[in-house]
């Protein structure tokens, strides 16, 4: 039998059921509480809304068809009981969702889909016409010469360093800068 987390996860992978319980002594199901997460993302943004699990506890449940279509990121959310015209909010915090590789996501932060762009025009894989112009957020800029094309490159590689050592200490990995000696006595 599986067992069910007592708490919402902190990542769940896209497309995968996610499935936990929340045991609130104020705010029973058996009294008419119903509970609901309210997950945000810029504009993106879904909920999920318990049920009475039997035992006291509300079961958040969403199965796999149903969190396909999320995108991956960082997901702030909100938790909040209702009875009637009554609302109280009772968490909030944060929740990953990974990405998919079964549904076709691409793993590559940011950063290294820059860095694999830029190669690409530096290879001549990908023509300089195609980044001949461009504007984000108002801002314009026109054909890059090779040679800023190759310092955007080494600051993208700078960026991807930095992510990946990040990532490394995330995961306990520790630091590949730090010398660790042993005294003998």
């Amino acid at each position: 039998m599986t067992t069910i987390a007592t708490d919402i996860p902190s990542s769940f992978v896209a497309g995968d059921s996610v499935k936990w319980t929340r045991s609130l002594t104020s705010y029973l199901p058996t009294d008419g509480w119903g509970l609901s997460y309210q997950f945000a993302l810029g504009e993106e943004n879904f909920t999920i809304t318990g049920a009475n699990n039997g035992d006291g506890s509300h079961l958040m449940s969403q199965v796999s068809a149903d969190t396909q279509s999320i995108q991956p990121g960082v997901y702030q959310y909100q938790a909040y009981v209702t009875k009637g015209a009554d609302r109280h909010t009772i968490d909030s915090g944060e929740i990953t969702v990974k990405p998919n590789f079964s549904l076709g996501a691409d793993s590559r932060s940011d950063a290294q889909k820059m860095l694999d762009a830029v190669n690409k025009v530096l290879l001549g894989e990908l023509p300089k016409s195609a980044v001949a112009s461009y504007s984000i957020a108002g801002r314009s800029l026109s054909k890059l010469s090779l040679s800023e094309l190759m310092d955007v490159r080494d600051r993208i590689r700078a960026d991807l360093a930095r992510e990946r050592k990040a990532a490394k200490l995330a995961a306990g990995i520790g630091s590949p800068n730090r010398v660790q000696l042993r005294m003998r006595g």
